[in-house]
């Protein structure tokens, strides 16, 4: 009785070949799944050259965020989108030195000019064959325009009652003075640096 003839094994070209066209199909599904995501979220997301900071990708929400459509935003440098240009050189150097880049506070800008100011997270990665790094952003350009505006009216405020004539005091949650304006100065015969701080009662 005749052993059954083997077939003959794919020759290691093709298996190679065939783990190839395997593995460019993982990753070109992989990449489609990333895109899928990054459209839908919120999060502004652009990936970019490093060294050249030419866009590779950006989402909708980054096209948003600088006021330009994300798809024209592709194949043109991040670079002027930086309000200041040693703070991009700042932000690669620290991403190359550690690996990432984690809540750094930068200043950018619009393409019309308009400065915004956002907490920027970024990782290196490889996209479409290239070095790549991928950035994301929190715009928080309101949450400061809010601090600034908070501020100035704690100015005018203290302006106001420091010129008051009438004697106008102020406690901290400790009982310390820490308001005592020139009208208190007049009335009770101190000077404000004499006081301030000092525990009441």
């Amino acid at each position: 009785m005749r052993a059954p003839k083997r077939r003959p094994s794919a020759s290691k070209p093709a298996r190679r070949s065939t783990a190839l066209a395997r593995a460019l199909s993982a990753a070109q599904a992989s990449e489609a799944r990333f895109r899928s995501i990054s459209e839908l979220t919120p999060l502004p997301i652009v990936i970019s050259d490093p060294d050249t900071g030419m866009t590779l990708y950006a989402n909708r929400a980054f096209g948003e965020m600088v006021g330009r459509a994300s798809e024209k935003l592709i194949g043109t440098t991040a670079k002027p989108l930086w309000a200041d240009p040693d703070e991009r050189a700042r932000f690669v150097e620290a991403l190359k030195r550690d690996g990432f880049v984690r809540g750094l506070e930068v200043r950018g800008q619009t393409v019309t000019g308009e400065e915004r100011r956002g907490l920027v997270m970024a990782t290196p990665l490889e996209f479409d064959g290239h070095r790549a790094m991928l950035t994301c952003a929190i715009d928080v350009t309101e949450l400061h325009r809010v601090k600034e505006e908070r501020a100035r009216s704690d100015a005018r405020l203290a302006s106001l009652l420091e010129a008051s004539p009438d004697a106008i005091l102020a406690l901290d949650a400790q009982r310390r003075i820490g308001l005592f304006n020139r009208g208190a100065e007049h009335h009770f015969g101190y000077r404000a640096q004499e006081l301030l701080g000092e525990p009441v009662g």
